[in-house]
This record gives structure tokens, C-alpha cells and sequence, in this order.
């Protein structure tokens, strides 16, 4: 079985929204999909989930299928890494960053969305999918293959940045310490490409 571990999601807010790990529900069979796409197909499923201190909400994932193989090597390669989940949102709370109070929900829907002072703190919520993708909302969660194969690629790939950084140094060069597509990598995507919705009481 083509089997991966990720951090499916942590306790960072991603545009004002917090979800907290130990309130989220996860049911049975819960589908991994390629970029948020249904359409596509699953790739496999969730095996187990559980947390961790910290906030992390961690998962094990099965691969099966040719679309859910072809991913499981794209991921051992080290070719993509992102993890991203959808969750349906239940229970919430609104906090106000600069005098940590609790909002109302109609005082926060005045506000607005682009509030940058509110904070959206999830207390229960259910997981609906976990997708593989480039760029993940939250810029910790990743998956990494349980493979001999992926040992192998990381160790090769570990092996290239050491000898970048050695000829980096003997140029006189500190272009290898940081590439255009490390900074790709980090650059979050717009918002709404964010599975991490607002709460419909605030709409």
C-alpha cells in the first residue's frame, strides 16, 4: 500500500481564521483529492488522524488507484508537498486582537471581513477532504511519502543543496542560498483559493 504522513493542518490563523485541531471531527473515509477538485476523483483516503502539543492536527494517508499513484510519486520525488483541508465550521467564536474581547456576530459582520483586528477562533468543525497541492493555505502543512524510494530522493536532493551551497561560496555567490522557487513556494495564495471559509453566521 502506498502509504504518506502529514501535518494536516496547525494552529496558525490564515487570514484571520483559526481552527483548532482538537475540535475537529473527522469521519470515516474521509477522500484525498488533487487541488480541492471532485471532479477528478479521489486519490485514496485518510487512514487516521490524531494531535499533537502544538496545535498540529496530523494524518495518515492511503494511496490506491493510478491517479492516487502517480501523486504518492510526485510526492516522493519531492515534486509537490502542500496539504490543504476543507472544513465545514460548527462552533466559533470572534475575538478582537486589540483588546481581547469576544465580538457578537453582528458587531463583527459591520466590521467586515477585512478586518485585520478580528480573529476567528473554530472550536468545532468537520473535516470534509484533505487535498494534495502546490501551495498550501497554511504554509505548514505537508505530507511526505513512507517509502524507501522518497529516503532515497530526499538524500540526493539534500546532497545537491550541500554542493550548491560549497561552489555558491567559492564564486563568491549567495544566489544559491535562496531560490525563486523557494520564494514561489512561500508566497500564499489569494483568498479565494482558501478552503478555510468564513463562518455563514457572518455573511
Amino acid at each position: 500500500m502506498m502509504q504518506a504522513a502529514a501535518v494536516l493542518s496547525t494552529s496558525d490563523a490564515i487570514h484571520g481564521i483559526i481552527v483548532m485541531s482538537e475540535g475537529v471531527v473527522v469521519p470515516p473515509e474521509v477522500p484525498i483529492l488533487d487541488s480541492h477538485c471532485v471532479e477528478r476523483g479521489a486519490l485514496g483516503h485518510l487512514l487516521k488522524t490524531w494531535t499533537v502539543d502544538g496545535g498540529l492536527l496530523m494524518g495518515e494517508m492511503a494511496f490506491t488507484g493510478r491517479a492516487g499513484r502517480r501523486a504518492f510519486q510526485q510526492i516522493e520525488r519531492g515534486e509537490i508537498d502542500g496539504c490543504s483541508c476543507h472544513f465545514k465550521f460548527k462552533r466559533f467564536s470572534v475575538f478582537d486582537t486589540v483588546d481581547y474581547r469576544v465580538v457578537e456576530p453582528g458587531e463583527a459582520r459591520e466590521r467586515g471581513p477585512d478586518d485585520a483586528n478580528l480573529v476567528i477562533v473554530i472550536r468545532n468543525s468537520r473535516l470534509l477532504e484533505v487535498s494534495i497541492c502546490a501551495i498550501p493555505a497554511d504554509r505548514n502543512a505537508r505530507v511526505w511519502a513512507c517509502s524507501e524510494r522518497a529516503v532515497m530522493h530526499k538524500m540526493i536532493a539534500s546532497g545537491e543543496a550541500a554542493l550548491e551551497r560549497i561552489l555558491g561560496r567559492e564564486l563568491g555567490s549567495s544566489s544559491y542560498s535562496r531560490t525563486p522557487f523557494d520564494q514561489h513556494r512561500r508566497r500564499m495564495p489569494a483568498r479565494g483559493l482558501v478552503q478555510y471559509r468564513m463562518p455563514e453566521a457572518l455573511l
